[in-house]
């Protein structure tokens, strides 16, 4: 470890920004399973509809 205080400052901004991009990822992820949950959700349902017009399909 670098006793250096800019080179130990330029070790801790390098840090911050991979932890920043590590957070966005897991964001965007989450985005996605949101996004995928709730198509999945709206197919079902279409099938649902489909397969029994007259009748509310069971979850």
């Amino acid at each position: 470890m670098p006793d250096d205080v800019e080179t130990l400052k330029r070790l801790l901004l390098a840090r911050d920004a991979e932890l920043a991009g590590a957070r966005a990822e897991v964001s965007s992820a989450e985005a996605l399973v949101a996004h995928l949950r709730l198509a999945i959700e709206k197919m079902r349902r279409e099938l649902c509809r489909a397969a029994s017009p007259d009748r509310a399909c069971s979850p």
